[in-house]
């Protein structure tokens, strides 16, 4: 199987962004690249001109880390780019 373009890993790593769930990845290993290159999937946003971010914020989070405050951390990740 072929690797995907560079813009369908944009847009996959997008979705992951968007939902709140690529900082959870990464804290378990999954390692974003952009060009080769190892870096956080905010930081990859950040330099393709990206300057927003969906936080979601659960009421009571069972299997989920999108409590207070891992949402409050996640944005002052965000923020601090």
């Amino acid at each position: 199987m072929s690797r995907p373009s560079v813009a369908i890993q944009i847009v996959m790593l997008a979705s992951l962004v968007i939902s709140g769930f690529a900082v959870q990845a990464e804290a378990r290993g999954t390692v974003f690249k952009d060009q080769g290159v190892a870096k956080p999937g905010l930081q990859i946003f950040r330099d393709h001109g990206y300057n927003w971010i969906r936080l979601r914020l659960f009421n009571s989070p069972d299997r989920l880390p999108n409590d207070l405050a891992y949402t409050i951390a996640l944005a002052r990740e965000a923020r601090e780019l």
